[in-house]
């Protein structure tokens, strides 16, 4: 559990790190600079090369961290293994490129009515699309030999630093609109790159030649999982983003510009699930290979207990602070048109911290089918809901269906793996970190210290981390958290506790 603390503590840093620059751009520099439908465009174009990706990656990063055990002391094969996936994503972005150009006639139709303005940029979402393939090849690659910390800067630090400075050359005219939007995807193209040369460079990777017989043996051995892991990144990539491209084709590129904007605001509570989930899928993966079934278990409450602990710190922070934020945000009256989608998608998010590793443990374990099975009915019930709510209720209609669809997921996960695989996720600490967190919650919502929102936000935020962070150490909710907090006083400020 070390390395994952570790790995898992640093990933989670630059990813913070990443969030105060993000805010920047979402809370900050696009409002303030872009209008809702610019914003939308901005999104959809990345969006819709994501929501693609997944298919051209074939399952071949998952199937990676699977299979790495069994190769990753024999340097030939390794190499080999990795080489023939990437072949592989080669070809199929280049059958993604044909399809696009078959077809375009129909897919251009489809945003004719509401978004027609992203007709003009189709193109360079297939750029991304190509780009995003490889950058996740090697960032699974990254992930197995424990080295997810460049990925992460890449990721969380280097684009949205990026981001902004194109942003401030739009603002002061020194590019246009146009030229924001070819500057986005220069940005992907290059995180890439940069991903690229660390494994070749710090991971001495090298390519093998292609070679069709390697390529059809290896395929056999992994032919079944790789389809498997197909359906489920699909499903993951249809899961995370189809409600944007609803919105673009169902209300328009204004409403996906204000969804976008919410929905980031919620999704940040997140990110040291995103951390633990990539260091700990190849942990997982190597204790079913061994049938340690009690280390599974304990790695699956400790881990809810710490991601829990952290996720509900957010979650607090946001529900109280949602009214001031959207006061402080540039044409803030606009985008409080989703205050009830950053309340839904933090929610969602928190449960799925919560149920963390349901994921993981499925997903190595022999009965990984299911997964698929339970993924592809909440991508349904998500479709539905969108398609029923989205005309009625607007962009909130969009929040509420991932948050019923969250919740259906995780459940569907955890009762099967309790019934199958005898782990258990609940422990008594549960229920204490529920009361801890929902009492927090209510005793701050109606606090206010400062009349300026900005005061009220940092004052607030600051009460509410010290008093739930108490009861938090207190309680001895998450031991890894207890002892994380006990090495930093020792080591940095002398101070044993």
């Amino acid at each position: 559990m070390g390395i994952v603390i570790r790995q898992s503590f640093w990933g989670s840093v630059f990813a913070y790190m990443g969030v105060a620059i993000g805010y920047l751009n979402t809370l900050y520099l696009r409002p303030k600079y872009l209008d809702p439908e610019q914003i939308g465009l901005l999104n959809i174009v990345v969006n819709n090369a994501l929501l693609m990706a997944p298919f051209v990656c074939l399952g071949m990063p998952a199937t990676l961290v699977r299979y790495y055990p069994h190769v990753e002391k024999n340097e030939v094969k390794r190499k080999e293994f990795l080489s023939n996936q990437i072949y592989l994503i080669f070809f199929a972005n280049i059958a993604a490129a044909l399809l696009l150009f078959l077809f375009i006639d129909e897919i251009k139709s489809i945003f004719e009515t509401k978004s027609a303005m992203y007709n003009e940029y189709i193109f360079l979402s297939l750029i991304i699309l190509a780009s995003q393939s490889f950058f996740i090849q090697f960032q699974s690659y990254s992930r197995v030999v424990l080295d997810v910390l460049v990925p992460a800067i890449l990721k969380d630090i280097y684009l949205r630093i990026s981001y902004a400075l194109i942003i401030c050359l739009y603002a002061i005219d020194l590019i246009d609109f146009a030229g924001c939007v070819r500057g986005l995807v220069a940005l992907y193209v290059s995180a890439t790159v940069l991903e690229t040369i660390h494994v070749l460079v710090n991971q001495k990777f090298r390519m093998t030649m292609f070679s069709w017989i390697s390529m059809k043996k290896w395929i056999g051995e992994t032919w079944n999982y790789s389809i498997y892991n197909l359906a489920a990144s699909a499903g993951n990539s249809i899961y995370t983003n189809i409600s944007f491209l609803l919105i673009t084709t169902l209300i328009g590129l204004e409403s996906n510009g204000i969804f976008t904007t919410c929905f980031y605001i919620g999704i940040i509570i997140e990110l040291p699930n995103r951390a633990v989930l990539m260091i700990t899928a190849p942990v997982v993966s190597r204790e079913f290979k061994n049938k340690n079934y009690t280390e599974i278990e304990n790695l699956y409450q400790r881990s809810s207990l710490t991601l829990g602990s952290i996720g509900f710190l957010f979650l607090i922070g946001i529900v109280c602070n949602i009214e001031d934020l959207f006061l402080v945000i540039p044409n803030g009256k606009v985008f409080s048109q989703g205050l009830y989608v950053v309340m839904a998608i933090s929610f969602a998010k928190v449960f799925d911290m919560l149920f963390g590793l349901n994921g993981n443990i499925l997903a190595y374990s022999e009965h990984y089918r299911v997964n698929v099975y339970f993924l592809l009915l909440s991508v349904a019930v998500l479709c539905i809901l969108n398609l029923t709510l989205l005309p009625t209720i607007g962009i909130n209609g969009a929040g509420i269906a991932f948050l019923v669809s969250t919740i259906l997921f995780n459940l569907l996960k955890h009762y099967y793996i309790v019934r199958h695989l005898k782990i258990s996720l609940f422990t008594k600490n549960h229920i204490w970190l529920l009361l801890i967190g929902f009492g927090t919650m209510l005793l701050f919502y109606f606090v206010s210290i400062w009349e300026s929102p900005v005061l009220n936000i940092m004052g607030k935020s600051a009460l509410i981390s010290v008093f739930y962070g108490m009861l938090i150490y207190k309680f001895n909710i998450s031991r890894d958290t207890n002892s994380f907090v006990k090495s930093i006083l020792k080591k940095y400020l002398n101070i044993k506790i």
